[in-house]
């Protein structure tokens, strides 16, 4: 939560095959390939602040994982067409942090 929520930025992607160029504002990027922690919701856009709170809070940390790229993906996978909620998918490009953990004295090691 180091960027408060309504001051996140957003930007749209869509995926492009073949050759791409620059028209106007839209300016096509290259999106990384890498390992993605994917999280799901039936629940609708209102709750995907809640998948951040869990994956960024509880998973990540928990599993040693950390943000490897300063983006992160959404995808709609339906309820559009429908009355009802919608399902959103969000994807987290992360990566296992592999930094040595730091032990106090008295605890079998030397101090920091």
């Amino acid at each position: 939560m180091i960027v408060v929520p309504g001051e996140r930025e957003h930007e749209a992607c869509l995926p492009v095959q073949g050759e791409a160029r620059e028209d106007g504002d839209v300016k096509p990027s290259r999106l990384e390939g890498g390992y993605y922690i994917l999280s799901m919701t039936g629940r609708g856009l209102e709750d995907v602040e809640n998948v951040y709170s869990w994956l960024f809070g509880k998973f990540l940390p928990a599993r040693k994982h950390e943000l490897t790229r300063p983006y992160i993906l959404h995808r709609v996978l339906g309820g559009l067409d429908v009355e009802g909620e919608v399902a959103v998918e969000v994807q987290v490009p992360a990566g296992l942090s592999i930094k040595p953990v730091r032990t106090g004295a008295g605890e079998g090691g030397e101090s920091p």
